[in-house]
């Protein structure tokens, strides 16, 4: 799900500001209460100082002290003066014998009603006195409880010494009666520091202060009772949690505003911002996808923040954008101008070579390049030089692209010059070398070898310049020719090259190559090299010319798979071909009868062959004929069909001068029955197609070129 950067921010704000309200919360929350307890333990001890100077006071003459001796003396006095023969039966009964004698305000006793004497009246108003100061303490410091409690030695106990009737007087409930057990203190009270703070058994706190007799002139000194004060933090607690919820509460509302607030700057100062940035540049973007007009879009805002420098910075590259796409516009025209002069240079590059394949009674050749740019610097050559003599070359133009091709285009119209006129092919190397270092200031040079078959002495002539070696095959066998191998031409100045002669008999084949062929890597930048050069020529030395080459050029291609090629990459196969087991046959203006002549001639020629191969090759010299002189009305027609019989098949050459014709531009399934959809000729070459065993045709100098191939063992 998609969620707008406005929603992100205001949601951002929303959990920082929940997060920081939490914080202050709580971290206000432990605040309070610690002050409050400080406070109230600062209010205790500050009363308990000033409490202090009345009960322990430097001689046994102070008021304070005498009430608390008082009455400690009175409570001892109702457990000596009990009388033997009505003891007390409960303690409850104890303290009420001692609120009738001397704690009722009424003027006569209640047991013998007798007049209160002055001693027990001031033993009650000092009593109510030494209270009420207890009430004072626990309103002062709002303790829990604040009672007195003396030391019992006959029951080893702390008794209180509060009145339950002051505690009624003062609408208060947290006092004990006098004479009362203190729990957990059955010895006598020991306390540390100033004011000991001790957990009681009810789980209060209390502070401590000791009610000390010091009589500066004996030196006596006596703790006689002590004050306590007992306190909890319960009520700072309900009231902090008080304070929380109400904070709370205070602080949600402010928050929710200050939200609200803040998403109406997030809009205004960022957002309204940002999506005038992602219109603009999405307007930009749509008319650069529809290739239409292109215009700079400004999202024109004026804020001085960041946002503001990137909307001038889009703003900037949209121009850019627009500034680059029309470069590159006149760019691309401009290069494919170049690429259609450059398709239009390779295609007369390579018109200007002679066919990939001839066959006459004597030579055979077929050739293959393909080269790494549009143009390349390979090129091959093939002509007679007189009726005994017929002259071929392989070569590799140093550079790439243009340079190279155009100084291809001159090496090869000066080799073919310079063999032909020349009195020697020694002669021809060295002139060819002398005239391309004239005039070269680029500085490129040709590797080439240039081959002359003699046939009339069955020998071949050659010359290296600085090429790859080329491999004989004869008899069966694959070897690697060991020539002279001299500098390339274009090199150095009146080099003088060594050619060389080997026999080359009937059958005997030439595979040459560039080095584009052995140099070509993979994407491990392995080579394919001389040695799967080798075993490629062992493995299909049998299979004819053509075969040859394409079964080594998809052997380089599983080799480099996707791997773009860097250089030309040029096989030529020449052969001297047996005249014995060829039928050579041309005609100017040919008609029908053309077609029996050429069944005939080719009957004479290959008797030996099986019935079902001269039955076949009938069939498919009619069709093919048949087609050729239908269908083509030039004037001044001509065709040649050369038949070569290798070991176990036969190659029919078929060429005419005529317009573009691919017979095999039919239906590429044999049908058995004529179909009124094909085209001219078509239902014809379909039965050719299922006749033959290979078929290629090939358009080369202005010649139409169909070779069929089917064996015959």
């Amino acid at each position: 799900m998609k969620i707008s950067i406005r929603f992100k921010i205001i949601g951002l704000g929303a959990v920082l500001s929940i997060l920081a309200t939490s914080v202050a919360l709580v971290f206000g929350t432990i605040e309070y209460r610690n002050r409050a307890k400080d406070r109230m333990l600062q209010t205790i001890d500050s009363w308990l100082d000033n409490l202090s100077a009345d009960f322990q006071e430097s001689d046994v003459r102070g008021q304070t002290i005498n009430y608390v001796l008082e009455t400690k003396q009175y409570i001892d006095e109702i457990y000596q003066a009990q009388p033997d023969d009505q003891p007390f039966d409960t303690y409850e009964d104890y303290r009420n014998y001692l609120k009738i004698k001397y704690l009722w305000l009424y003027p006569f006793d209640g047991l013998s009603m007798r007049l209160i004497t002055q001693e027990e009246k001031d033993f009650r108003d000092h009593y109510t006195d030494l209270t009420y100061s207890l009430v004072d303490t626990k309103a002062a410091t709002n303790a829990v409880s604040v009672f007195l409690a003396y030391y019992d030695s006959q029951r080893g106990r702390l008794v209180y010494l509060d009145d339950n009737l002051a505690v009624l007087r003062n609408n208060k409930t947290e006092y004990h009666l006098p004479g009362s057990y203190v729990e957990g203190y059955d010895n006598i009270f020991t306390h540390d520091g100033k004011y000991n703070s001790k957990v009681m058994p009810n789980g209060e706190t209390t502070k401590v202060l000791p009610v000390t007799i010091n009589d500066r002139g004996s030196g006596f000194k006596q703790e006689i009772a002590y004050l306590f004060v007992s306190y909890n933090f319960d009520l700072i607690n309900e009231q902090a949690d008080s304070l929380l919820i109400t904070e709370a509460i205070a602080l949600s509302l402010t928050t929710v505003g200050l939200l609200v607030m803040y998403a109406i700057g997030v809009h205004f100062f960022v957002t309204r911002n940002i999506n005038k940035l992602t219109k603009a540049t999405g307007d930009f973007e749509e008319s650069l996808s529809n290739k239409s007009d292109l215009v700079a879009i400004n999202p024109n805002i004026r804020s001085r923040d960041e946002i503001g420098s990137l909307s001038n910075s889009v703003f900037s590259l949209e121009n850019s954008v627009i500034n680059y796409y029309s470069a590159f516009q006149n760019e691309t025209k401009e290069k494919e101008k170049i690429n259609a002069e450059l398709n239009i240079a390779s295609k007369i590059q390579l018109e200007a070579l002679p066919p990939y394949g001839y066959n006459d009674n004597k030579i055979g050749v077929n050739s293959f390049i393909k080269t790494a740019k549009e143009v390349g610097g390979d090129f091959y050559d093939y002509f007679y030089i007189d009726d005994n003599h017929f002259a071929f070359v392989i070569a590799d133009v140093s550079g790439k692209g243009v340079p190279a091709s155009l100084f291809m285009m001159r090496a090869k119209e000066l080799i073919k010059f310079k063999v032909t006129t020349s009195k020697s092919l020694q002669d021809a190397a060295s002139e060819i070398n002398n005239t391309l270092i004239d005039n070269n200031k680029e500085g490129l040079f040709v590797t080439a070898f240039i081959g002359i078959v003699d046939f009339k002495n069955n020998v071949l002539r050659y010359v290296d310049a600085g090429h790859e070696r080329p491999y004989l095959l004869s008899k069966g066998e694959v070897k690697e020719l060991d020539v002279n191998t001299n500098f390339v031409f274009g090199g150095v100045k009146d080099f003088v090259y060594q050619t060389g002669e080997i026999p080359f008999t009937k059958e005997d084949r030439l595979f040459l190559y560039t080095d584009g062929l052995n140099e070509s890597i993979n994407s491990e930048s392995e080579e394919f090299g001389y040695q799967r050069i080798d075993e490629n020529l062992k493995k299909y030395h049998s299979a004819h010319n053509e075969q040859i080459i394409r079964y080594i050029d998809q052997a380089l291609l599983d080799f480099t798979g996707d791997k773009e090629a860097f250089d030309d990459v040029t096989m030529m196969v020449v052969e001297y071909k047996d005249t014995k087991n060829n039928l050579f046959l041309s005609y100017n203006n040919p008609d029908f009868s053309m077609i029996e002549e050429v069944c005939d001639e080719f009957n004479k020629k290959f008797a030996f062959l099986k019935e079902e191969v001269h039955a076949h090759i009938g069939i498919i010299v009619d069709e093919i004929l048949n087609n050729y002189i239908s269908y083509e009305k030039r004037k001044n027609l001509r065709i040649t069909v050369n038949f070569a019989l290798k070991a176990d098949y036969l190659c029919i050459t078929f060429t005419n001068n005529g317009r573009r014709f691919d017979p095999l531009d039919k239906p590429d399934k044999y049908i058995d029955k004529y179909d009124k959809s094909l085209a001219p000729g078509g239902f014809g070459i379909t039965i050719v197609k299922d006749l033959s065993d290979e078929i290629l045709y090939q358009r080369k100098n202005h010649l139409n070129h169909l070779i069929i191939i089917k064996k015959v063992l």
